[in-house]
């Protein structure tokens, strides 16, 4: 285990903890008034992304039963890619094995992790036209991220159903599907 793993553990487990304490007692937070905007980067791509995990912490940080804080992830192993992506700011890292994708809010608290192993390129997805199933797709990229999310619209149940995949040429892709399943749309969502 790499002292970079213990320092994590302890910024990602022990530190929250210790903080929470002192904010309660009448102290603060050390990143009061931080906002991940301050740390976007936008001369970067997915590709040139350096590795800076290990596969044993990336293994760790698959086991893991919470998100690592942005402001943590950012002292333990700095932070090169970070891009706003719809309502989230995204963070990048590598591992020689796996590209983890961190969604975080502004004041940065994580809300979903995505681990991938990019199997595929961005013409291989391209490649697909619309009205292809979701069966072709999957059976091209089984490492892709398949979602149905359901929302209620005036008491009627809608289901947006769509697909991600992050490729080995460092582009990160969403896939609309129809009712059917069948390609609705594609898009490249960062790069």
């Amino acid at each position: 285990m790499t002292v970079k793993f213990y320092i994590m553990i302890f910024l990602n487990k022990v530190l929250p903890v210790l903080l929470s304490v002192i904010t309660a007692i009448g102290g603060g937070a050390s990143n009061a008034g931080q906002s991940v905007k301050e740390y976007v980067t936008e001369d970067m791509t997915i590709a040139e992304v350096p590795v800076t995990l290990t596969d044993e912490e990336s293994n760790i940080l698959a086991h893991g039963d919470s998100y690592p804080n942005f402001f943590v992830l950012k002292r333990v192993y700095g932070i090169e890619y970070c891009k706003k992506c719809y309502d989230d700011y995204v963070v990048v890292m590598k591992s020689p094995h796996d590209v983890w994708m961190f969604y975080y809010d502004d004041i940065g608290n994580c809300h979903c992790s995505i681990r991938n192993t990019p199997c595929v390129t961005k013409d291989q997805i391209f490649s697909f036209s619309k009205g292809t199933s979701i069966k072709t797709v999957m059976q091209t990229d089984a490492d892709g991220d398949y979602f149905t999310y359901q929302r209620l619209a005036e008491r009627c149940p809608a289901f947006i159903r769509y697909s991600s995949h992050l490729t080995t040429d460092g582009y990160y892709i969403e896939i609309k599907y129809d009712e059917n399943w069948k390609i609705e749309e594609m898009k490249i969502v960062l790069e």
